[in-house]
């Protein structure tokens, strides 16, 4: 009897430190698989964000005695309402990609379901960039805790999962237990990316492509692996209930 209850629980132990993790290099294989089979509309992507970002600057001009450029603000705000809409979509459309669903172009159109829908996914991005300045600004490690904590809420938010607070919570709680290991991540991809820009800048047009996949793809393997966790705590449930009631028989 005590030799099974040690050997239930080792076992116990070993499938929880299983679950809190994830493998880096697949993440960055499958990036690259993705990344090849689409690279021609992830180009096409890019020079969709250059234009939209493009529209901010329309009217532009350089003051002599700043020596910076002004621009409207009114054009700046409607070009970043206009970022924030593609990347609503582009989200989506990363997500189609990961899921091995249809996805096209077109996508990046089709993000926002309702005003509403677009009004969360803005409010949850300010709201994320605001805590992480803030936690920087405060000590550096709080701001790097939160941006990971946070990290996901913008994926929650884009497939209408939850409200503006409820996605921050669900995000909190989809890193929870991986926070190091996904720093691991983003250190490396930071690496990634600064190999790309020594790659005559060029080599950005494939990391960059690739840290959206990969962010994408973990953020589906954790919320996975977060519903494994729920269906094997439900499922000890169910077996402590079984055996109290053979007990009692």
């Amino acid at each position: 009897m005590v030799i099974f209850f040690l050997s239930k629980n080792l076992n116990m132990i070993e499938f929880q430190y299983m679950k809190k993790t994830f493998s880096i290099k697949n993440l960055f294989n499958q990036a690259w698989s993705d990344y090849k089979a689409n690279w021609k509309l992830f180009l096409l992507v890019g020079i969709i964000f250059l234009l939209v970002g493009m529209i901010g600057n329309i009217g532009s001009t350089f003051d002599p005695h700043t020596q910076m450029m002004t621009q409207s603000p009114f054009i700046g705000v409607i070009g970043w309402l206009l970022q924030m809409f593609i990347t609503l979509g582009f989200i989506r459309f990363l997500l189609n990609i990961v899921d091995g669903n249809e996805y096209k172009i077109e996508d990046l159109f089709k993000g926002a379901n309702s005003f509403s829908h677009f009004l969360y996914f803005i409010v949850v991005s300010l709201l994320y960039s605001a805590l992480v300045g803030f936690g920087v600004i405060l000590l550096i490690i709080p701001g790097i805790v939160l941006g990971i904590g946070l990290l996901f809420a913008q994926y929650i938010v884009a497939e209408e999962k939850a409200g503006i607070f409820e996605s921050l919570k669900e995000s909190w709680n989809l890193t929870k237990g991986y926070k190091w290991r996904i720093f691991g991540l983003m250190l490396l991809i930071a690496l990634f990316n600064i190999l790309g820009l020594l790659a005559f800048v060029v080599g950005l047009v494939v990391t960059i492509p690739m840290t959206y996949l990969i962010y994408a793809r973990l953020y589906r393997t954790l919320g996975q692996k977060q519903r494994v966790t729920s269906d094997e705590d439900d499922i000890e449930v169910v077996d402590i209930l079984d055996g109290n009631q053979e007990d009692e028989e």
